[in-house]
């Protein structure tokens, strides 16, 4: 037949096993903080910095240094694009 290919039972074991562990595998460190998480969850209910410094009790500088960071780790340019990348990436999973 044409088109159609077969694998060798032993190889397609071996791209089983490793789809597999990459899937049901953490990453050794994660990729946010715990306090740039509680930054990121705040944006992501519409928070804007300002409300974000008042919530968790920390200065409006400080926050803007998170959200910079944030925006570095996840390879953004804005507030959106990092919701839309940590939802993606399952940030908000344990958070929830």
């Amino acid at each position: 037949m044409v088109g159609n290919a077969t694998l060798k039972s032993s190889v397609a074991q071996f791209i089983l096993s490793r789809l597999k562990s990459k899937l049901y595998s953490k990453p050794a460190d994660p990729i946010l903080s715990t306090r740039e998480l509680d930054v990121i969850s705040l944006l992501a209910e519409g928070f804007a910095k300002k409300e974000i410094a008042r919530q968790l009790d920390i200065s409006y500088t400080t926050v803007d240094t998170y959200v910079s960071q944030i925006y570095q780790k996840l390879r953004v340019s804005n507030a959106p694009a990092a919701v839309n990348q940590a939802h993606r990436l399952g940030l908000f999973a344990e958070k929830e």
